[in-house]
């Protein structure tokens, strides 16, 4: 019988060392005793944040006092669960995002003073979903392309370098990051199997490898 164990969020020093659960480096099977044998000798957490039977699938630093955290549940299958901002100077929860789409898988991409955002991906493909930081709103949600689109890299401004693919077309767009909006997008021909390098990010410039190197510029897109 499988015995579950709420999970806590733990702060043990101001340079925010966390705990998940307990230590990582104890073995499966390990007994009781020595689990509260240990936890008697750790320091004393800051605060905790119960977070019932869930785990924590990943935390992120959004700022000095600010932490994001992304719930899965301990249910089966793993559905999605919340994705919380935390005060990080006393444990509140300042609010708590519901993941709700129960098909889609959700990664966090940002975890900013400004914006969260995910990567939610679903049998019909990809979009990006942006929380208020402030309000713990969603501010956005848009698609951005076939399943496999993809987040390559940061580009200057706020915005996001984004691909995808679709049959013999594949498309290399900037999206803002404040509203999701795409501020300019190329699309280039390419055979139907072939794979190509994804675009990289350098500087001002953005280089494309479909068939022949471009060089883009990353304020406007053009040549």
């Amino acid at each position: 019988m499988r015995i579950r164990r709420p999970a806590v969020l733990a702060v043990v020093a101001a340079s925010f060392v966390v705990t998940v659960g307990g230590s990582r480096d104890l073995p499966a099977g390990t007994p009781d005793t020595t689990i509260r044998a240990r936890a008697a000798r750790a320091p004393r957490p800051l605060w905790t944040v119960p977070l019932g039977a869930s785990y924590v699938e990943d935390l992120r630093l959004a700022g000095p006092d600010r932490l994001v955290a992304a719930l899965r549940s301990d249910e089966r299958g793993l559905p999605n669960g919340d994705v919380l901002l935390i005060d990080t100077t006393d444990g509140r929860i300042v609010w708590r995002y519901a993941r709700a789409r129960a098909q889609a898988t959700y990664t966090l991409l940002v975890a900013g003073r400004d914006v969260v955002l995910l990567r939610v991906d679903d049998p019909g493909g990809v979009s990006l979903e942006a929380i208020d930081a402030a309000s713990g709103a969603r501010r956005y949600a848009v698609p951005i392309g076939a399943p496999g689109a993809r987040v390559e890299a940061g580009l200057p401004g706020g915005r996001l370098l984004v691909t995808a693919r679709d049959g013999r077309e594949a498309a290399v767009s900037a999206v803002a990051l404040s509203d999701g909006t795409t501020a300019w997008r190329r699309t280039f021909a390419v055979g139907g199997e072939d794979e190509h390098p994804a675009p990289v990010a350098i500087g001002d410039d953005v280089f494309t490898f479909y068939g022949a190197v471009r060089r883009l510029a990353a304020a406007d897109g053009r040549d």
